[in-house]
C-alpha cells in the first residue's frame, strides 16, 4: 500500500510540473513571448545544479555523481513505470489545449510541440545510451 501511494504521490508531482510548463508556455505563447526551456533533465543537469549552487568542492562533485550513477538504474526502473502515464496524461493535456487555439495558434503548437517531443526523445536516448561511466555516448 505504502508503495502505491508513493507512486501516485510521484506521479501527481510530475503532472504538476507538466501543467505549470504547459500552463507557462500557453501563457508566454499567448503574450507574444517566447516559451520558457523547460529546465534540464537527469543526472548531468542535477549535478551541475548542486555544483553551482554548493560550491561542491572537486571532491564532493566526483562523490555526488557516484551517488547519482550508483541510483541511476533505480531511477530510470521508476520513470519506465511512470513514463506510460505521463505520456497519456501530456495527450490528454495537449487535446484540450488544441480546442482553445486559433488556426494559426495551432500550427505554432504543432510545431512547438515537435520540437519538444524531438528533444524529449535526443535526451531519452542519451539516457538510454549512457555507459557504465555515466558519459552518454554523445559527449555529454
Amino acid at each position: 500500500m505504502k508503495g502505491t501511494r508513493g507512486k501516485a504521490l510521484a506521479l501527481l508531482g510530475v503532472a504538476f510540473g507538466v501543467g505549470v510548463l504547459t500552463g507557462a508556455a500557453g501563457m508566454a505563447m499567448a503574450d507574444g513571448r517566447k516559451a520558457p526551456v523547460a529546465p534540464g533533465r537527469g543526472p548531468d543537469y542535477y549535478l551541475q545544479r548542486l555544483t553551482g549552487a554548493l560550491d561542491l568542492s572537486a571532491g564532493q562533485r566526483d562523490s555526488v555523481k557516484a551517488v547519482l550513477d550508483r541510483h541511476a538504474p533505480e531511477m530510470e526502473r521508476v520513470w519506465d513505470e511512470v513514463r506510460p502515464k505521463m505520456t497519456a496524461v501530456r495527450q490528454r493535456i495537449r487535446a484540450e489545449i488544441r480546442v482553445q487555439l486559433s488556426p494559426v495558434q495551432l500550427k505554432q503548437y504543432e510545431a512547438l510541440l515537435a520540437r519538444d517531443d524531438a528533444e524529449r526523445a535526443r535526451a531519452r536516448a542519451a539516457a538510454v545510451a549512457r555507459d557504465t561511466t555515466g558519459v552518454a555516448r554523445d559527449g555529454r
